[in-house]
């Protein structure tokens, strides 16, 4: 089984050669075929995936060894969109290949050098904005490329705004001093867990929808109100029923409880 699945890599593979050395109008055809071949059967649906992703690889290597020009290469990844089944997945598919060449931007041709090499994958880029969206470049290229590619103005002003929004999302913690910036609400709810229950006659029902109308109304956190229930609690010992009660009563979230 193995040995059938790998003569059957092969020969995609040599298939997907032939066509690039060979696209208009026989390889283009050879390639349409084999691409149908594996669409239509079931098992083969993700190698029909892969023969059009490694057929990108390969014409963008070409393009960036020179032995194919932009054009050419820019031409096919359009003919392309008419034959897959989906005329998207070409600029996803693209958008991860241009990402990864941008890291491993580097030529394997001595013959080649750096600047020309980086030079044909800008190009390269550049010419496929109609077929790659901008937003996925933006998300997946490295900023130097953003920045040489025009997407930003400024790697450096990038990367502090980029650090900001990150310490805002993940880091900076939203604290608030409730007890006084909601004084009045704090103050009623102190006044309710405090009084005299065997005076008032008022039951932990009662109470808990009085203390739900304060939140709501005095938009109360509600941990820093369950905070308030358990100080509250342990000064008044003799309502102990009262306050497990309650207490039962609140369910908050578990999650920020902590915070």
């Amino acid at each position: 089984m193995v040995e059938i699945q790998t003569n059957r890599s092969i020969d995609i593979s040599n298939t997907i050669n032939t066509a690039i050395m060979n696209w208009s109008p026989d390889g283009k055809n050879q390639f349409n075929e084999l691409y149908k071949q594996l669409l239509n059967d079931d098992k083969d649906k993700f190698e029909a995936e892969l023969a059009i992703k490694q057929l990108l690889v390969s014409l963008c290597k070409s393009c960036l060894q020179g032995s194919q020009s932009v054009e050419t290469v820019i031409r096919i990844f359009g003919e392309l969109q008419e034959i897959v089944s989906c005329s998207s997945i070409i600029g996803d598919l693209l958008a991860d290949i241009f990402a990864t060449l941008d890291v491993e931007l580097f030529p394997n041709d001595d013959t080649i050098t750096k600047d020309t090499y980086k030079q044909r994958f800008f190009q390269l880029i550049n010419n496929s904005e109609h077929i790659v969206s901008t937003t996925l470049l933006m998300e997946r290229l490295e900023i130097e490329t953003l920045e040489y590619l025009d997407l930003i103005v400024s790697r450096e002003q990038f990367s502090q705004k980029y650090v900001r929004i990150k310490t805002r999302l993940y880091y900076k913690q939203q604290k608030f001093n409730l007890l006084r910036e909601e004084s009045e609400g704090f103050a009623k709810t102190l006044t309710e867990l405090n009084q005299n229950f065997s005076i008032t006659k008022l039951t932990s029902e009662q109470l808990y929808d009085r203390l739900m109308a304060l939140i709501g109304y005095f938009d109360i956190d509600p941990n820093r109100m369950l905070d308030l229930v358990i100080e509250s609690f342990e000064y008044h010992l003799e309502y102990t029923k009262i306050y497990v009660n309650l207490l039962n009563l609140l369910h908050f979230d578990k999650i920020t409880l902590c915070q």
